[in-house]
């Protein structure tokens, strides 16, 4: 059985407990002097309780226990308590046995897992009840108060249309690459700084946005100071850029006169206004291939 006997806590106030009290109270308790009612119900009381509490382990399914009712009065020390007891709760079975009626229904492990199951179920009803009368008297959790940061301000649907088609209809230029340390071509050993500047300006011209990247122009600048002397450097860049090549390739000499058309020079100030029409392509020494 479980750890719980159930007590109707209206018992004390029923004419058969009071009964019972008197019938002690008189016999069992004559002989001690001042025994107040009150304290005459609560030995009583302890009594029964006594007594369940042993049925509650001991008891059969047909609501008999192996005890007489002398051995009752021994188990809750008081004499003549079995014998005060009315046969509704009571009852002599035979010289060894008495029996508890009704006993098992209201105590029993079916009847107390019921029991149980239903106080379960009260509490869960009760705690749900609360949350819900919680949840409707917080202001902040009612529906006509928005939080201040989830508040949009007012716009109307069309306005809101336009916005969006504009957003998507605008125009976006290309991805800008990272130069960082475009200008880093200049610490190659033997390279001839005129002839790669040209070189940056004419692929400037023919990549846009910003044509060679930073480590283009260093590879660049590697291959032209690996052809030898500036003059060298500097005819393969005449070359690369009369024939409107996109790749540097190695001459077999200086750039002279004959390459330029009239009335163009190698210099730092022309060679950014250079195009393929200023150049003596068949003069260029070297080839596409």
């Amino acid at each position: 059985m479980s750890g719980w006997i159930k007590i109707d806590k209206a018992l004390i106030d029923t004419i058969k407990f009071r009964r019972v009290v008197r019938a002690v109270k008189s016999n069992a308790l004559r002989g001690v002097t001042d025994v107040s009612d009150a304290a005459a119900v609560a030995i009583v009381l302890g009594a029964l309780v006594r007594l369940w509490v042993y049925a509650d382990t001991h008891i059969s399914d047909d609501d008999t226990l192996a005890i007489t009712p002398d051995e009752i009065n021994d188990l809750v020390g008081v004499e003549g308590f079995a014998q005060a007891l009315p046969a509704e709760w009571l009852h002599v079975v035979d010289a060894d046995h008495v029996q508890l009626p009704d006993f098992t229904a209201h105590n029993g492990s079916s009847e107390k897992l019921r029991r149980d199951n239903a106080k379960r179920q009260a509490d869960y009803r009760h705690r749900q009840k609360q949350r819900n009368v919680t949840r409707d008297v917080t202001p902040s959790n009612t529906r006509n108060d928005a939080r201040p940061d989830q508040t949009r301000p007012e716009k109307t649907r069309p306005e809101e249309r336009e916005e969006r088609a504009h957003a998507e209809h605008v125009p976006h230029g290309p991805s800008q690459p990272d130069m960082t340390g475009a200008d880093e071509w200049r610490s190659v050993e033997g390279i001839d700084i005129e002839a790669m500047e040209t070189w940056i300006a004419h692929r400037a011209a023919n990549k846009p946005p910003h044509g060679l990247r930073p480590h283009e122009r260093i590879a660049a600048a590697k291959l032209l100071s690996g052809m030898g002397a500036a003059d060298r450097q500097r005819a393969a860049v005449t070359a690369a850029v009369g024939n409107g090549w996109h790749y540097l390739r190695a001459t077999d000499g200086a750039p002279t006169a004959s390459v330029l058309r009239p009335g163009r020079t190698f210099s730092a100030s022309a060679r950014v206004g250079w195009t393929p029409d200023d150049f003596d392509a068949s003069a260029a020494t070297g080839s596409a291939g």
